[in-house]
């Protein structure tokens, strides 16, 4: 998540379970202890792909932000022993604080390392956009209001509901996520489309409306929208190259397809060759990738910079290793690859 909505989050728990005693400097406090596991962006790396691959890593642990939790927790207490609070709820607040940065980020469709250093694929939930006004401006008016007239008992209180509301907010989230992944299988089912993989990433700034991707056992792949809102409306997707037209001639018609533009396939993935002379592209930095994208009825195409493939590449090599250790057959590079690239696309295509 962003950094303002990561700052707000720190500040409200820290407001309303510390803020009796330390007052307004709670939400200072909060607000600057949550954004440390962010500060892994400053580390100095050989390049940016490397910054792409190990961001969200082992600052972003539950492990490592546990032992840092007990120390901060530890050191509090041994300079100031007279604090009027006890060790025990010093400790859970700071850990409150720094674990639901990372926790957060899972949330989102971008991978977390939650548990490093174990060798897992990062946490990606997909129940929140990246940014979403609905989850931050509840905690950004609760701590304005604690700023502007102290932490009151009537403040935390505030603070205490603000928490409240935004975590079932991201149940919310991740109900419909759940929800729209289920309908479009069904659909799906229902037309005699087999399904090896779906996976449903929030429209930007709200958790109403979903892309749903889905890949076939041949390598293909579908992308339709599906909405809380679509109510007894079967779900409608983008037609794959090698079926022109087919499924597809209706497609928009639902309420959820006419509120946003749907890119069907991802058909191939191939670099964009010097040209004559060896000049590079003027777009972009160094080479690019190009992505044919058809949904039926129009042809688009979509550009993702080299230093994106590469991170995704270095994450579908690692999540092989991981089922190769973990005994479970892995996916062939490339599909793994391809994979982890639409699902990226899909949030990156969204922000962009």
């Amino acid at each position: 998540m962003d950094s303002v909505t990561q700052a707000v989050l720190g500040a409200g728990i820290q407001g309303a379970l510390l803020g009796r005693a330390q007052g307004r400097r709670a939400l200072i406090y909060g607000a600057a202890l949550a954004t440390l596991p962010d500060l892994d962006v400053m580390m100095r790396y050989p390049d940016p792909v490397s910054l792409m691959t190990h961001h969200r890593g082992f600052s972003h642990s539950v492990f490592v932000l546990t032992a840092l939790a007990a120390l901060l927790a530890w050191l509090i207490r041994r300079y100031w022993p007279l604090a009027p609070y006890s060790g025990r709820r010093l400790f859970l607040t700071l850990w409150l604080v720094l674990v639901t940065h990372p926790v957060l980020d899972a949330f989102t469709v971008y991978g977390t390392q939650l548990f490093w250093p174990l060798p897992r694929a990062p946490e990606s939930w997909s129940a929140i956009f990246i940014i979403d006004p609905v989850y931050t401006l509840p905690l950004l008016a609760a701590m304005a209001y604690g700023v502007s007239a102290g932490l009151t008992s009537r403040a935390r209180r505030l603070l205490a509901a603000a928490l409240v509301f935004s975590t079932a907010y991201l149940g919310f989230g991740l109900a419909g996520r759940l929800a729209a992944e289920q309908r479009v299988r069904e659909a799906m089912r229902q037309e005699g489309i087999a399904v090896s993989a779906l996976r449903a990433v929030p429209m930007p700034f709200n958790t109403l409306l979903w892309r749903v991707i889905a890949k076939t056992p041949d390598g293909g792949y579908y992308e339709a929208v599906s909405g809380w809102l679509d109510g007894g409306a079967r779900p409608e997707w983008g037609a794959p190259a090698a079926e022109p037209g087919g499924g597809a001639a209706a497609f928009g018609q639902s309420r959820a397809g006419a509120a946003a533009l749907v890119y069907g396939r991802l058909a191939a993935v191939r670099p964009h060759r010097r040209r004559a002379g060896g000049h590079r592209p003027a777009h972009g930095h160094g080479r690019l990738l190009h992505l044919p994208l058809q949904n039926g009825r129009a042809r688009g195409r979509r550009r993702l910079g080299l230093r994106h493939a590469q991170f995704l590449a270095v994450r579908a090599r690692r999540l092989a290793a991981a089922q190769a250790r973990a005994g479970t057959h892995p996916e062939p590079p490339a599909a793994a690859a391809a994979a982890i690239l639409v699902r990226a696309h899909a949030a990156l295509s969204a922000a962009g």
